[in-house]
């Protein structure tokens, strides 16, 4: 489905600090999505 997934599963950090940049990734595109979200129902 996605080429490039390997690549970028492959450059994920490994440790305690892996868990808390990916959670950090994730609350930032949750945010952002409702942003977008909330813009697009504006409209």
């Amino acid at each position: 489905m996605f080429p490039f997934l390997p690549a970028v599963l492959a450059a994920l950090p490994t440790g305690p600090g892996a868990a808390v940049a990916l959670l950090a990734a994730a609350a930032a595109y949750a945010l952002t999505q409702r942003q977008i979200d909330a813009r697009v129902e504006i409209r």
